[in-house]
């Protein structure tokens, strides 16, 4: 009689620990069922989104150095430019945690956008970036001639009026 009631004891106690574990498998609250949230196909997917948001982050930065290599800026134009960007990227970082996870920040989607920027910035950036310093370069050249040329008879007139002032 007394094996049969350490066994029962035991079953007990067994059965209470496996209905726990159920419990907190699959429901949060009581009477609440839960779901599984995302599959891996799903999470998948989204660690391909969060790399296409790093890349197209990335673009819109090498838009900022593209206007810094024509426009050239000081510190503090700089520093206010990036914390414009930064603050844009964590915005848009929360909308796409908040669409696509429910506002669950997942360490894989931050690692995806980083992986994403990466890629873009030592690959199609360089190139994008070595072009426009040399379209800004002849635009610049170009644009420096036509200047020259239409202010060259002011230059001309001018330095007649100084010659003449001068000799006075």
């Amino acid at each position: 009689c007394g094996n049969r009631r350490a066994f029962v004891g035991w079953g007990g106690q067994r059965d209470l620990l496996f209905r726990f574990k159920k419990l907190l498998r699959w429901t949060v609250v009581p009477g609440i069922p839960l779901m599984p949230a995302f599959t891996i196909a799903e999470e998948t997917l989204s660690f391909f989104r969060a790399c296409l948001m790093g890349a197209c982050l990335g673009v819109l930065y090498d838009g900022i150095r593209i206007f810094r290599i024509a426009v050239r800026c000081n510190g503090i134009v700089v520093f206010f430019q990036d914390l414009v960007y930064f603050l844009f990227v964590t915005l848009c970082t929360f909308s796409f945690v908040l669409a696509f996870h429910d506002g669950k920040l997942r360490v894989f989607l931050l690692a995806g956008e980083l992986l994403g920027a990466v890629l873009y910035f030592f690959t199609v950036s360089l190139l994008l970036i070595r072009t426009a310093r040399k379209m800004i370069g002849f635009l610049k050249k170009i644009l420096r001639a036509v200047f020259r040329l239409i202010t060259a008879p002011f230059r001309w007139f001018g330095r007649k009026l100084w010659t003449l002032f001068r000799k006075i």
